[in-house]
């Protein structure tokens, strides 16, 4: 009868074992295999951290007027999502009021406001009518000017205005206005309007997708 027990026991023992032992031992391969997956995850963003970084450095040795300030976006609020974005630089830095702001992909928009240790971005996408730049297009037998003048969030495209030819593809800053150097990248050629028989409306598809922005720089004026 005691030995009975004792083998009863030892079963409901070995039971409880098999129960718990198991189910932690799968654990313990299934917490690897997600350890494993979020450390190639974090390793691949790094490498695109960096690759981005490269990129941006390599605009400081063809920027020779200007002053590259490297900046991160710390602040961004919903309801202005497409407007005005916060970096972490500010006059402190070096940056002023309308130094312009680039990222590897090329222009984004020009510092709205500046505190000392921070400055407002105001984007290309924003929907302010005061915010024009000065656009150029080159082909191999002229260079067409206009004016990027408002921003198409539905579909994501810049509209340029002014221009009488949509020949070529790239379109940059031309350097006529504002603080803008010549030839930061805006975006390509996606489709054209005639809207009269001397003016053509570009749509521009720009290479920065404005729902992704991190890392920022900034370029100021060189004092002379």
């Amino acid at each position: 009868m005691w030995k009975e027990n004792y083998t009863t026991m030892e079963r409901y023992l070995k039971d409880i074992l098999n129960v718990f032992n198991y189910p932690i031992w799968n654990r313990k391969k299934e917490d690897q295999t997600e350890s494993y997956l979020i450390q190639k995850n974090v390793n691949q963003a790094l490498l695109s951290e960096i690759e981005e970084l490269k990129e941006l450095l390599d605009l400081s040795k063809t920027m020779t007027d200007y002053r590259v300030i490297h900046t991160t976006l710390v602040h961004r609020q919903m309801d202005y999502w497409l407007q005005t974005i916060v970096v972490d630089k500010g006059s402190k830095a070096g940056i002023a009021k309308d130094d312009i702001a680039i990222t590897a992909s090329g222009m984004i928009g020009r510092v709205r406001d500046v505190t000392n240790w921070s400055s407002e971005i105001e984007l290309l996408s924003a929907s302010d009518p005061s915010f024009q730049v000065s656009v150029q297009i080159e082909t191999n037998e002229e260079t067409f000017y206009g004016i990027l003048s408002g921003y198409d969030q539905k579909n994501q495209l810049f509209l340029v205005r002014g221009i009488s030819s949509s020949a070529g593809s790239d379109v940059t800053t031309s350097g006529l206005t504002g603080n803008y150097p010549k030839g930061i990248f805006i975006g390509t050629i996606e489709s054209s309007e005639a809207t009269s028989s001397y003016e053509t409306l570009l749509k521009v598809k720009p290479k920065q997708d404005f729902n992704q922005l991190r890392y920022i720089s900034i370029l100021s004026r060189r004092e002379v």
